[in-house]
């Protein structure tokens, strides 16, 4: 599925397995892009079964996600989080000493961790911002466009790596995130930014 929707994924097709979600801003570019798909699927000889499918939902369920104007984390799938219990047994206070001051910054983290921004998606009209950090361990990267995240990445470095310079490491971190996102930054104008 991937390779035969190759240059519609991420632009209004996302593949999973077998699973197809298109997606679309107004209602002329959701008939047009449905009318791409559905070539693209009689082209290569495959059918969908109706009773599975939805359309024109302004909000629905995928992989986890609420997805509608943006994307964000179903509530459901981070309430382990949110009811994180206060580590109470030798074993799980031992890390800590627990104050009124650490409760208050595992209440901090619990909340962050739950309350994950709403991801935007990609308007290949705007142009892409790329921001990027390297420490002496990882790098990160956020997508954005117009202020509003469309994609998150991390990763630690492998040892080799963690030796190099500042500058390298930043370097790195330019090429390894043009690389990851390609699919939106092909063909487009972009910023990188790197502190």
């Amino acid at each position: 599925m991937n390779q035969i929707f190759q240059h519609q994924l991420r632009r209004f097709v996302l593949v999973f397995f077998d699973d197809l979600l298109v997606y679309s801003i107004t209602m002329t570019e959701y008939l047009q892009h449905m009318r791409k798909v559905f070539s693209i699927l009689s082209t290569n000889s495959l059918h969908i079964n109706a009773k599975k499918c939805r359309f024109r939902e302004s909000k629905l369920e995928y992989l986890g996600h609420w997805v509608s104007v943006g994307v964000e984390v179903d509530k459901e799938k981070i309430s382990a989080m949110t009811n994180w219990p206060i580590p109470r047994n030798l074993n799980s206070v031992n890390a800590f000493f627990w104050s009124r001051e650490a409760q208050a910054t595992f209440s901090t983290l619990k909340q962050a961790m739950t309350m994950a921004p709403v991801l935007a998606l990609p308007n290949f009209s705007q142009e892409f911002i790329v921001e990027t950090n390297a420490s002496g361990s990882s790098v990160g990267a956020i997508l954005m466009q117009q202020g509003c995240p469309i994609a998150y990445f991390s990763q630690a470095l492998p040892r080799r790596a963690k030796l190099k310079l500042a500058y390298e490491r930043e370097l790195m971190a330019i090429v390894l995130i043009v690389r990851k996102w390609r699919h939106y930054l092909i063909c487009q104008h972009f910023i990188i930014k790197i502190d």
